[in-house]
């Protein structure tokens, strides 16, 4: 049989390479032009965030929100906007466990503006963890001399960069040692020989149940006992008679602090009149009752230090908690109920005031602080939030 050659004529194939040439001009002028757009998009992005940026600077000054709150374990929550009804609204990282199970990166991108052109090769990230942060980690510490290599420029230190790289080293170490004692066990537990002998808690399991719960019931009698008089003394006796009396707000997902004003008296609530957007936490009136018009509203808790203080905590809208660990308080707000709470602060200092009951999505973010000051810082600040 003989060969068949297809073949196409020039005048065929022209129109072809024609449309081919086309199609590839247009779509390096479609990269330009979304290159163009974007450009004018991101300009337009950046207007609005730093005009939203100045707008949360002065509300934040204004109503004693905090801009940047630093908590515990690295843990860093920025103020990013509002809410429909004007509340502030927070963007949080989360704890290091959760971050470094949670957070990857699969591709790396050369020539980007850092100018670090990293990639899987890269000689300085063979063999090792890297991880972005906000900056660099606190070089004093043990577990992080001589293994951890700044990139960057990096002039500011920072506890949440710290902490997540103490993570992921621990996290390696652990890893290994935790298989390596499940291969311990696994192995001193594999002996199938026949007639091996089982190796019994002398006298049997009796004497050592019977230890457990003489253990625990004397822990138990011993904190009744001990804790029974404290307890006791918050929950039973009456505060101080020359206590001050300061009305908690809690809602999700914030607090909100209400002290008397120059008459002394706090004015009626009224829940129909709640309003956050106007900044009307409680409900007051003060176009019809002269006691609410010098009420002071606060978004923290403020004491003087040494003085008794008496809150009557209630919720708005759900089950809430005040938990303030360094007074060893806990209380949770109940819909419906006023409940009343006293204690005394004997340090001044700054302390985290958070909720413990799960309140809704927003529950993680749902914090405040108990600001405790000399008699003096806090008379001046009461005038200073009257004056406002």
């Amino acid at each position: 049989m003989g060969k068949i050659r297809h073949s196409f004529p020039a005048s065929r194939s022209l129109p072809i390479l024609l449309f081919v040439l086309i199609l590839c001009s247009h779509a390096r002028a479609q990269v330009i032009t979304n290159k163009a757009v974007l450009q004018q998009s991101s300009q337009q992005m950046a207007q609005k965030e730093n005009a939203l940026s100045q707008q949360l600077l002065s509300l934040s000054k204004q109503k004693g929100w905090p801009s940047k709150i630093t908590g515990r374990h690295g843990r860093i929550a920025v103020l990013h906007g509002l809410d429909d009804k004007g509340r502030p609204l927070y963007i949080a990282t989360c704890d290091n466990i959760i971050s470094a199970a949670t957070i990857g990166t699969s591709q790396l991108w050369p020539g980007g503006s850092t100018g670090l052109s990293l990639n899987g090769s890269s000689a300085s990230v063979k063999g090792k963890i890297a991880i972005w942060d906000e900056a660099k980690p606190r070089p004093t510490h043990v577990e992080l001399t001589g293994r951890v290599t700044q990139k960057d420029n990096a002039s500011s230190i920072s506890d949440h960069s710290t902490h997540v790289s103490g993570t992921m080293i621990a996290t390696g170490v652990l890893f290994v040692a935790a298989q390596v004692a499940l291969a311990l066990f696994v192995w001193q537990g594999s002996d199938a020989r026949e007639g091996r002998t089982v190796k019994r808690f002398p006298g049997g399991a009796t004497p050592l149940v019977a230890f457990a719960v003489v253990l625990v019931g004397i822990e138990i009698l011993a904190l009744t006992f001990v804790g029974s008089k404290v307890w006791a003394n918050i929950y039973i006796a009456p505060p101080d008679s020359g206590a001050l009396h300061i009305d908690v707000q809690a809602e999700q997902f914030a607090y909100y602090f209400r002290y008397a004003g120059a008459d002394g008296r706090f004015g009626s609530l009224h829940p129909d009149l709640i309003d956050d957007g106007s900044g009307n936490f409680f409900g007051l009136d003060p176009a019809n009752d002269t006691t609410a018009r010098d009420d002071i509203t606060s978004s923290s808790l403020v004491v003087p230090v040494n003085r008794p203080i008496l809150l009557t905590l209630h919720a708005k809208d759900v089950g809430h908690s005040f938990y303030v660990p360094e007074l060893r308080l806990q209380q949770d707000f109940v819909p419906g109920l006023i409940i009343p709470l006293h204690f005394t602060a004997t340090r001044t200092g700054k302390y985290e005031l958070v909720c413990t009951q799960l309140c809704g999505l927003g529950h993680y973010n749902m914090r405040a602080f108990l600001e405790v000051m000399t008699q003096d810082q806090y008379d001046q600040w009461l005038k200073t939030q009257a004056a406002q």
